[in-house]
């Protein structure tokens, strides 16, 4: 019986201190957005949002939280209620180059490259799909 009041006493204990918050994480155009790292900082504990961008996690109000994804800003809030809604903010990408070809010069610079290595001209149009005649004798 002693053991029995002591457990309930712990558990009872360990359920005031940490509690399970859930939420959802939001793109900016408001789209769900799954596979984001969630941390609760105080307890190092991760999960990752499921396919609909929601998650649970352990923690108790006043704990931060923040939250992950690549080609995404990084966002941090405070536990104060359950549920949550968080958004993300998408982070610009650099591109390299983009090179923008006249088309018709690049099918003149075509030509040119087939005359010069004695290449026949595709045709115009596709061949079209023939039925086969099945001959039987």
């Amino acid at each position: 019986m002693k053991r029995l009041l002591q457990f309930c006493f712990l558990s009872a204990w360990a359920f005031s201190f940490s509690q399970t918050v859930s939420g959802t994480v939001f793109s900016e155009e408001g789209l769900a957005l799954p596979r984001v790292l969630v941390v609760n900082m105080a307890s190092s504990q991760k999960v990752y949002t499921d396919g609909f961008g929601t998650f649970s996690i352990l923690g108790k109000p006043g704990d931060e939280l923040r939250f992950a994804r690549e080609n995404y800003k990084g966002e941090r809030t405070i536990i104060s209620a359950s549920p949550l809604t968080i958004h993300l903010e998408k982070m610009p990408q650099e591109i390299e180059e983009v090179r923008i070809v006249d088309k018709r010069l690049a099918e003149s610079q075509e030509e040119k490259l087939r005359k010069d290595i004695g290449l026949p001209k595709g045709p115009d149009k596709p061949l079209r799909n023939r039925p086969t005649r099945l001959m039987t004798f």
